[in-house]
C-alpha cells in the first residue's frame, strides 16, 4: 500500500509544483488541484493512507499561504513592469508629455 500511496503523492505533488510555475498561478486552480488531489489520494487505503492524509493537509495549508505570497509577489513584479515599459514607451517611443 506504501508504494502505491507514494506514486499517487509523486503525481499529486508534480500537478501541484507545475501550477505554483504559470506566469500568474491563480488561486482557485490551486484549490481545484487540492480537491483533485483528495479524490485522487481516495485510492490510497491501508497504513499508510494516514500519513499521505497528513501530507495532504499540510500541503492544503501551509502550501496555500505560500502560493498566496507567490501570487502577489507576481502580480506586483508584473505591475510594476508594466508601468516602467509605459513610461519607457511614452517617454521615448510616442512622446507624448501628458500621458507619461
Amino acid at each position: 500500500s506504501h508504494s502505491a500511496c507514494a506514486a499517487l503523492w509523486r503525481q499529486c505533488e508534480a500537478s501541484v509544483a507545475r501550477l505554483s510555475q504559470a506566469t500568474l498561478p491563480s488561486r482557485r486552480r490551486y484549490d481545484a488541484r487540492l480537491a483533485q488531489c483528495n479524490v485522487t489520494m481516495h485510492a490510497c487505503v491501508g497504513p499508510a493512507s494516514a500519513e499521505y492524509a497528513q501530507r495532504l493537509a499540510a500541503l492544503s495549508t501551509g502550501g496555500a499561504t505560500a502560493y498566496g505570497k507567490d501570487f502577489y509577489a507576481k502580480v506586483s513584479h508584473l505591475f510594476t513592469l508594466a508601468c516602467a515599459l509605459g513610461i519607457l514607451t511614452f517617454r521615448y517611443a510616442l512622446q507624448v508629455a501628458a500621458l507619461e
